[in-house]
């Protein structure tokens, strides 16, 4: 039985393959970003409530933009995953802790893209840019602060989208858990109940309602900013395990995992597992967007560069 069933069918026909009509070779990697699309594109703007907005843009842009950064962050992720590998040996634990969680963020940031979905952060000269937009297209004042801000698409009109804009009132690492932990809900619901797929996910989502939808990035903090973990490192006290010996099985590893325990070696191993989840979903689908473009595109030779790199070892 396989972990990618019916959920994984679901996301690719609903999400990605809307975007393969795209030849990545023909898209601008500075351009088409989220942010610079929303401040150069938008046809529409709506004013559903305090910082919260829907805007219009032209559906090709959107794609062209979702698909950019589907590229660069999965990219982002294989290069952390690879020096993973490369330092696991030379550098202490805790250290090594940090590096895969950013792995795994880059991994759940570049699978919220790939749902047509994600947060991306304004600084002050960017949310003015909008503020003025957003004014002119309203015909009222608008000052939008710098932070953290999700967009999610909201529905398909013709060819243009209807994208829901807002500011988040959580930074871009607890947001970006959160959402994962409500995506992994949503996904276990796509499921076929009596699949293996269904019954991983039911465990993942099981894990993050006994540790907390941001439970990743609060243990990257307890490690990376508590120097009594720099002690442990010293006295060997400090354990991290990529558990390679599971890696071609990761829902029977998922599966036996005793979830419930709270102790920072249980979870940092939950991380590590459920980051190996993200890796290969967020690779698999990646996969269905690089079998229909040559690999003679300079962008896809990096990527599948990385991917054969990773995937040797990781899966």
């Amino acid at each position: 039985m396989t972990i990618f069933a019916s959920n994984f069918l679901s996301l690719k026909n609903e999400f990605i393959i809307p975007l393969i009509q795209h030849n990545p070779s023909k898209i601008d990697r500075d351009y088409f970003r989220i942010k610079n699309i929303i401040y150069q594109n938008v046809r529409k703007v709506e004013n559903i409530s305090n910082n919260s907005y829907l805007i219009r843009l032209e559906s090709g842009i959107f794609q062209k933009a979702l698909l950019n950064e589907i590229i660069l962050f999965y990219l982002r992720a294989s290069l952390q995953f690879n020096d993973l590998m490369k330092i696991e040996d030379v550098v202490n634990r805790s250290w090594l802790l940090v590096t895969n969680y950013y792995a795994n963020f880059f991994c759940a940031t570049c699978l919220l893209r790939m749902m047509h979905q994600g947060f991306t952060y304004l600084d002050s000269r960017e949310a003015q840019k909008i503020s003025e937009l957003f004014t002119i297209l309203l015909s009222e004042s608008v000052q939008l602060s710098s932070g953290n801000y999700s967009f999610d698409l909201k529905e398909k009109d013709g060819d243009e989208i209807v994208l829901e804009f807002k500011k988040s009132p959580l930074k871009v690492h607890e947001g970006t858990w959160h959402r994962i932990y409500i995506e992994f809900y949503r996904m276990q619901s796509r499921s076929s109940p009596k699949q293996l797929e269904k019954a991983v996910l039911l465990k993942i989502v099981e894990a993050f309602g006994c540790h907390g939808k941001t439970f990743f990035s609060t243990l990257r903090n307890d490690v990376n900013y508590n120097c009594k973990y720099a002690c442990d490192d010293i006295d060997n006290l400090f354990y991290f395990n990529l558990n390679k010996d599971v890696m071609d099985d990761i829902g029977k590893a998922i599966l036996k995992a005793d979830i419930r325990k709270d102790d920072i070696d249980s979870r940092n191993q939950f991380m590590n597992l459920i980051g190996m989840y993200l890796f290969h979903l967020s690779s698999k689908l990646f996969d269905e967007v690089l079998q229909r473009y040559p690999s003679s595109i300079s962008l896809y030779n990096k990527a599948i560069k990385m991917k054969k790199i990773e995937l040797e070892r990781l899966c």
